[in-house]
């Protein structure tokens, strides 16, 4: 596990008035923030993602970046991926989210494959940090496999 770069978290909170940028359709798709439905003035649940995916061949290199508002746990194909507890490190959420990144290669196989994501509210449930909902979560991941074939899942 690695942790990289904060990513802005206007765009999960609605913070910012202006329309986001719409990158020209060439490019891959962007993620999106995703959680738990808004519960009113109660704490939302802790979800459990899953999305499943088919991969052509045996992957070479597959890493997952994941940012979240609360901590996020990361599952492949039934097993935890590493060992980290209570990630990403405390950030001001009310100004960014760090990112984490994960190595998959050895956890996913060619043919059907399930990614889950665990996420808890964790600080993103104090009021001092500012944040109307949590948890949140916003991912990419990126496969190359050995027949030169790429695949990229988002968060959507």
């Amino acid at each position: 596990m690695r942790c990289l770069l904060f990513a802005p978290v206007a765009s999960a909170l609605a913070c910012c008035s202006a329309a986001p940028l719409q990158p020209p359709p060439p490019l891959p798709p962007v993620a999106q923030w995703i959680g738990a439905p808004a519960t009113g003035p109660a704490p939302a649940p802790d979800p459990w993602l899953r999305r499943t995916f088919v991969l052509p061949a045996p992957p070479v290199r597959a890493t997952a970046r994941i940012a979240s508002l609360g901590y996020h746990e990361l599952w492949a194909n039934g097993r935890k991926v590493g060992d980290a507890v209570l990630a990403p490190s405390v950030s001001d959420l009310g100004k960014r989210a760090r990112y984490v990144d994960h190595d998959l290669t050895a956890q996913l196989r060619a043919g059907e494959n399930a990614i889950v994501l665990w996420l808890a509210a964790g600080w993103a449930g104090f009021p001092e940090f500012a944040v109307p909902r949590a948890p949140l979560v916003r991912g990419a991941i990126d496969v190359t496999c050995s027949d030169g074939s790429e695949l990229r899942l988002v968060t959507d």
